[in-house]
């Protein structure tokens, strides 16, 4: 791989940052979105210190990501696009974001549904997760979440 194609993951994570910023810091009322003003800011920063790695780094070994790494990548990059863009808006961020996990639980521990008590452990760490994010979130930091039906 050269310069321009172990820079452009960075160049995309400089770009949905700025995006981040620009949605987190355009809504109202701001008290609600101090955490996410962070965590974009956060985001830029970390992103910019990718791209000048890969830029700097003296790598020039020649590779490429395998297919099999892309086959164990995309159902769940597809699965987090679905949370970001429709579900959260739509169920309620707790909702989704349980949905969400039970699914990629499913993906990516496929030997997880194939008998009843791993199912019941799937459900059991998907609501400690979803309890750990509400605490998070609305208790201790007191985020504004996308808020709809179910626990929104």
């Amino acid at each position: 791989m050269n310069k321009l194609e172990q820079s452009v993951p960075g160049l995309i994570l400089v770009a949905a940052g700025i995006w981040l910023c620009m949605v987190s810091f355009t809504q109202q009322p701001a008290a609600a979105f101090t955490f996410p003003r962070l965590i974009a800011v956060l985001f830029i920063i970390l992103s910019i210190i990718a791209v000048g790695q890969s830029m700097l780094s003296k790598d020039k070994s020649e590779t490429s990501i395998p297919i099999h790494i892309w086959k164990n990548i995309l159902p769940g990059l597809g699965v987090a696009a679905i949370y970001v863009f429709w579900a959260s808006k739509t169920l309620g961020f707790y909702t989704a974001a349980a949905i969400t996990m039970f699914i990629l639980m499913l993906i990516y521990a496929p030997e997880s549904y194939k008998n009843i008590n791993n199912g019941v452990k799937l459900l059991v760490i998907t609501a400690g997760f979803t309890t750990v994010m509400y605490l998070m979130f609305a208790v201790l930091l007191g985020v504004f979440t996308p808020r709809e039906f179910w626990l929104g």
